[in-house]
């Protein structure tokens, strides 16, 4: 698929979701709406989970790659192991069921060493003049984000410190494949670098937990699609049944952290 296809079609989907993520909230909203003027003497008891317009959050990344092997032979970004990273992201609550965040993570994943047979055919792919791929190599994830989000707890869980949320990503990444770790060489490709900055995006789940009326506990996962891939670019980098040695990038972004509301 041509990047600007792609890219067309990834902005559809995620367009499709912000529509119905939204159209959800405000439901939920008019129902609230609803429910209270048909009862006007009953006292709403559920908290609210966020009384402040603001929040901000850092968190402890994880990420575990999924590999998709749709051919006989791995791919570089199929090498991988689990890498970790740190991110931060400040929320707007323009009501109770919905944030919008802008974030930015920083993070990778490592070459790992249990397919030797598997790194020597892609060194094989490689050139002359370009340097082998090893097991210090290191898959380089950073960016910036553009995340919705949609509180449950409310409706599922009135009263509780949990409050469940599905969680929708638009990413601009940052990434490139480096020789030795981070702040290293950048691998080439018959002397084109293997870099590049491209669309992601990410679905998920997550739930915060109330510490205090401001401090909370937050946990999400997300499955996290990169287009690193270009078939135009890359062309000549392939195996022997012309499957690309490099391609797009999956893994699952498991987060950690604290929101603090102000």
């Amino acid at each position: 698929m041509r990047p600007m296809h792609r890219f067309l079609s990834l902005v559809t989907v995620l367009s499709l979701v912000l529509i119905c993520s939204g159209a959800f909230s405000i439901a939920v909203a008019e129902e609230d709406s609803f429910d209270s003027f048909e009862d006007e003497t009953v006292e709403d008891v559920t908290p609210a989970h966020h009384s402040s317009f603001f929040a901000v959050s850092i968190f402890a990344q994880h990420l575990v790659p999924i590999h998709i092997l749709k051919q006989e032979f791995y791919d570089v970004n199929d090498l991988t192991g689990g890498g970790f990273g740190i991110g931060g992201e400040l929320r707007i609550h323009p009501m109770e069921e919905l944030a919008l965040a802008f974030g930015a993570i920083r993070g990778g994943m490592p070459i790992v060493g249990d397919k030797p047979g598997d790194i020597a055919l892609i060194n094989g792919g490689l050139r002359r003049n370009d340097t082998d791929l090893t097991t210090d190599a290191f898959i380089q994830l950073d960016g910036f984000y553009l995340s919705l989000i949609n509180y449950l707890g409310n409706k599922i869980m009135p009263g509780s410190r949990f409050n469940p949320y599905f969680k929708t990503n638009l990413m601009y990444m940052d990434w490139a494949l480096l020789e030795n770790g981070r702040g290293s060489d950048i691998m080439t490709y018959s002397e084109d670098e293997i870099v590049g900055n491209d669309i992601g995006v990410a679905f998920g789940i997550g739930t915060e937990y109330n510490l205090t009326s401001d401090l909370k506990l937050d946990w999400s996962s997300t499955w996290t699609y990169v287009t690193t891939g270009d078939e135009i670019k890359w062309e000549g980098f392939q195996h022997e049944n012309n499957s690309f040695m490099w391609t797009n990038t999956h893994f699952w972004n498991m987060n950690l952290g604290l929101v603090y509301g102000f």
